[in-house]
Formats: structure tokens, C-alpha cells, sequence
């Protein structure tokens, strides 16, 4: 199950380098940035996981729960902007 180990790997490798870097962050035009590759990462898990679970019998848009979930850029673009001063 190729998918599984892409997950895997993303989650084990990417991740811990994004949070680092984000954690230690202080510019904020870089943290932006940088959010923007944790965006990034998340909807491509999104999509690896739903390959799955589509591979599995197990998709979400078919059945009772159908649109529970929102992508990670349907969540952001909802999400204002707040700018401080």
C-alpha cells in the first residue's frame, strides 16, 4: 500500500521540520510563509488519506456523514485576517 508509506512519511518526516521551523519563527512575511507549507502539507494528507479510504471502501462523501468534513482551504478561506497594527 504505497499511499500508506507516502502518509507515513509526510507525517514522520515533513511534519516535525515544519513545526520546528514554525515554532522558531519570528519574521512574520517568513511564518506565512511557512504556514503556507503547513496548508499545503495538510491538503495533500487530506488527499492521500481520502485515496485511501476511497481504496478501502471507506469514502466519505458517500453515506449519512457526506460533507462532515471541509478541506483545510475551505476552513482558511473562511477564516478572517487579522492584521496587527
Amino acid at each position: 500500500m504505497r499511499s500508506m508509506e507516502i502518509v507515513d512519511r509526510l507525517v514522520s518526516e515533513r511534519w516535525p521540520d515544519l513545526k520546528k521551523r514554525a515554532e522558531q519563527e519570528t519574521d512574520h512575511e517568513a511564518l506565512i510563509a511557512l504556514l503556507g507549507e503547513i496548508d499545503d502539507l495538510l491538503v495533500h494528507l487530506e488527499q492521500r488519506i481520502a485515496a485511501i479510504d476511497k481504496d478501502m471502501g471507506l469514502d466519505a462523501k458517500a453515506g449519512p456523514g457526506r460533507g462532515w468534513r471541509k478541506s483545510v482551504r475551505e476552513v482558511h478561506r473562511a477564516t478572517p485576517v487579522i492584521r496587527s497594527p
